[in-house]
């Protein structure tokens, strides 16, 4: 069951590889805007608010934000999902399907983009007969970006603001807040409105410095892992598979690798009431992993179900049949119907070659039925030296609460983008990440 889910997956992903970042494109201080809305008891949208005081009504959106004033500003704003739906409101129901469906929809002549609460792009064509100097200015006349900073702080603006600012958040009474009250206090509310705009842009710009003086620069802010990835990319470069995608033959590796990917566990051993409890922490589990995997570059792939001998086994997937113990500690799940089970007894899976070690080890019964191999290679570690440097600065910065906590969600959150594949759900098919590689991904959350 499991293998038949991961087959059908694999053949639904289209695979680009990273793409050069246009260097023009960095997000600076000087290119952000606070943005906030507030909506009424009954969830109506009754204003939008940016941070440089301009107040905008519901219907003038976005046409007074697509100028040529705003054009190539990156609007911040904390909590983006809510913010979605305060902009989408004046959408037609259509429209507003098509943006949940397909993450893009047009209407009045403004293009809607969205990477669900990650990243809002609105961008305006340029009309028939205009003149343009290259292609992207003959068709977008004004582009402007929506990101989140909930997730860089993990807090509510008030606090945020507080704690990193020494500001407090100028307070709105929601409990009232009808059309009636607004159309009362329309003043007090935007301004308001507008303080938490400004908070957000300041908290946005103290983000950016904060990763400036860390050597680290973003073109985006999709996330904590997709920064993480840029300054991996930006430091020592990122490995791609393009060389066993574009294969015929190679390409099953990363069939295999897939399957052999299974993401963290968290297990409850045992529910009830306990005297005394143990908790452990792996300090720094991922980048070790991630600081000793070894480059595919030069590598042989060989297709085999015996273990290679006397040659260096960089990478190795084994598709088994194995017969699961309950005294064996149990790491090889499969997944059925979305959740990942942990069976007792014989079923198939596919293993990467240190679980296949762990299993052999541990006198489970196990047969090989395929398996791919990488073998050789220059034996080169290409983020040893990165996620070093990563450490090293962790405990430089270890009084330092912002910078502590940047350094521990670039070192753990790279991993993330290794592994990411996005569904779309118009075309039915899968999209890997800019930095997928199910090769690596697999090996570090193996065991």
């Amino acid at each position: 069951m499991g293998l038949k889910r991961g087959e059908f997956l694999f053949d639904l992903i289209d695979y680009e590889g990273p793409k050069d970042s246009n260097r023009s494109c960095l997000i600076t201080p000087e290119k952000l805007v606070g943005f906030d809305s507030e909506c009424d008891v009954q969830g109506r949208t009754l204003v939008f608010c940016l941070s440089d005081g301009t107040a905008i009504e519901p219907d003038d959106f976005p046409r007074k934000i697509l100028t040529k004033k705003y054009r190539g500003k990156h609007f911040v704003c904390w909590n983006l999902n809510f913010e979605q739906g305060a902009i989408f409101q004046k959408l037609p129901r259509n429209k507003r399907l098509q943006l949940s469906y397909d993450g893009k929809c047009t209407h009045e002549g403004v293009d809607y983009y969205v990477v669900a609460n990650k990243h809002l792009r609105i961008s305006k064509r340029r009309k028939q007969g205009q003149l343009a100097v290259n292609r992207r200015k003959r068709q977008v006349s004004c582009c402007i970006h929506f990101w989140d900073l909930f997730p860089f702080y993990g807090t509510s603006l008030e606090k945020a603001a507080e704690t990193y600012l020494s500001l407090k958040k100028s307070p709105i009474d929601y409990q009232n807040l009808t059309k009636e009250y607004y159309d009362e206090n329309w003043r007090a509310v935007d301004l308001a409105c507008v303080n938490h705009a400004e908070l957000t842009r300041q908290l946005g710009v103290y983000l950016l410095k904060t990763l400036t003086e860390m050597g680290i620069q973003v073109t985006n802010l999709y996330s904590q892992a997709s920064v993480a990835a840029e300054w991996f990319a930006k430091t020592c470069g990122v490995e791609d598979v393009k060389c066993l995608w574009e294969d015929p033959e190679k390409k099953e590796l990363l069939r295999f690798a897939c399957e052999a990917y299974r993401g963290g566990k968290f297990e409850i051993a045992e529910r009830g009431y306990f005297p005394y409890l143990y908790d452990y922490d792996i300090t720094s589990a991922y980048p070790d992993k991630i600081a000793g995997l070894v480059s595919l570059k030069g590598c042989r792939v060989v297709r085999q179900v015996e273990v290679p001998q006397g040659q260096q086994v960089r990478y190795g997937f084994l598709r088994c049949r194995l017969k699961m113990k309950r005294q064996v500690p149990h790491t090889v799940g499969i997944l059925k119907a979305g959740v990942r089970a942990y069976p007792i007894g014989w079923y198939f899976a596919t293993v990467t070659y240190p679980e296949y070690q762990f299993l052999v080890k541990h006198g489970v019964e196990v047969t090989v039925e395929d398996a791919f191999w990488v073998l050789g290679g220059n034996g080169n570690k290409p983020y040893e030296e990165a996620v070093n440097r990563l450490v090293k600065m962790k405990t430089q910065f270890k009084h330092d609460k912002t910078k502590y906590k940047l350094l521990k969600i670039i070192l753990n959150g790279f991993y993330g983008k290794l592994a990411q594949l996005i569904p779309c759900p118009a075309s039915g098919r899968i999209k890997a990440g800019t930095y997928w590689n199910p090769v690596f991904a697999s090996y570090i959350t193996a065991l």
